[in-house]
C-alpha cells in the first residue's frame, strides 16, 4: 500500500473540536494566516468576531423569541457555526454553507463531533441565482490560506491559494431566497468577493425578515456594498474587515454603538 499525506487531524480548541488541515496557512512563520493555522497556534479563531455574532444572536432572540435561524455563508471548517449552534441550542437553528468540497467535509465533521444537532451543512456557492459555478480547486497538500481563495477567477490572485490549482470543477450555486427559510435572524456573508451577488439573491429574505448582517468587504467594492445595504433600510457600522448592518426598524439597533 502506497503512503499518502496525512494533512487532516481532529483538533481540540477553545471553540470546539474541528477537523483542520495543517497546510492551511499562508505567509512567513512570523506572520502566517489561515483559519486552521490560527486554531493550531492560538487555540481560537477571531474570538472578537465570533463574540460579536453571538451578541447579535442574543439580541434577535430577545426581541424575536425562540426559533432563531442563523445563516453562515462561507462557513469554512465551522468556527462560527459551532459557536452559534452551542449558543442557540435548543432555541434556534444554524444553516452553514461552504463552497469548497474538501472544506465542506471538515465542516460537516465538526457539526457531528460537537454534537450540534441544531446545525446543518450545505455544499454550494451562494450567488444571485440558482445554477452552477465553475471554480478552481486548490492543491490542499500545499500550504495556503484556503479560506482566502475567491471562487471568482482572477479576483485577488495574490491572496490565498489562487496560484496553485489542481483542476477546475463545477459546483452547485444557490441564492439565499431559494432556501425559503421561515425566518432569518442573522446572516453572515464571508464569500470572498461574491457578497454583492449574495445580497442580490437574498432581497426577498432581507426585505421580509430584516436579519442582522455581518458582511466581509475585503474583496468586494466596499462603497457599493454599503450603498446597497443602506438602500434596503439598514444602518451600517464598520468593524475591521466586516460591515455590521442592522435594519433601521430593528429594536436591536439601540444596543449597537
Amino acid at each position: 500500500m502506497s503512503e499518502r499525506p496525512r494533512i487532516y487531524c481532529s483538533l481540540p480548541t477553545d471553540q470546539g473540536v474541528f477537523i483542520a488541515n495543517r497546510m492551511d496557512y499562508c505567509g512567513t512563520p512570523e506572520s502566517a494566516y489561515g483559519v486552521s493555522h490560527q486554531l493550531f497556534t492560538k487555540g481560537s479563531y477571531d474570538p472578537s468576531e465570533v463574540e460579536l455574532a453571538i451578541r447579535m444572536l442574543r439580541l434577535k432572540r430577545q426581541y424575536n423569541g425562540n426559533g432563531v435561524i442563523a445563516l453562515d455563508c462561507g462557513a469554512n471548517i465551522g468556527v462560527h457555526t459551532i459557536a452559534w449552534a452551542n449558543e442557540l441550542y435548543p432555541f434556534g437553528y444554524v444553516l452553514a454553507v461552504e463552497a469548497q468540497e474538501r472544506i465542506f467535509y471538515c465542516l460537516a465533521g465538526a457539526i457531528s463531533l460537537n454534537n450540534c444537532h441544531n446545525a446543518r451543512a450545505i455544499f454550494c456557492a451562494i450567488g444571485e441565482t440558482n445554477g452552477q459555478l465553475e471554480v478552481d480547486v486548490p492543491d490542499y497538500l500545499v500550504p495556503g490560506s484556503f479560506g482566502s481563495m475567491s471562487l471568482i477567477k482572477g479576483l485577488s490572485a495574490d491572496v490565498g491559494k489562487a496560484a496553485n490549482h489542481t483542476h477546475r470543477e463545477t459546483i452547485p450555486m444557490r441564492s439565499i431566497d431559494s432556501f425559503n427559510l421561515p425566518r432569518l435572524d442573522f446572516l453572515k456573508l464571508d464569500v470572498e468577493g461574491m457578497e454583492i451577488s449574495a445580497i442580490r439573491g437574498a432581497l426577498a429574505s432581507i426585505e421580509n425578515q430584516h436579519p442582522i448582517m455581518l458582511i466581509e468587504h475585503l474583496k468586494s467594492d466596499k462603497r457599493q456594498l454599503q450603498e446597497l445595504v443602506e438602500g434596503l433600510g439598514y444602518k451600517v457600522f464598520e468593524g475591521g474587515s466586516n460591515l455590521l448592518a442592522v435594519h433601521s426598524e430593528d429594536p436591536a439597533l439601540k444596543h449597537i454603538t
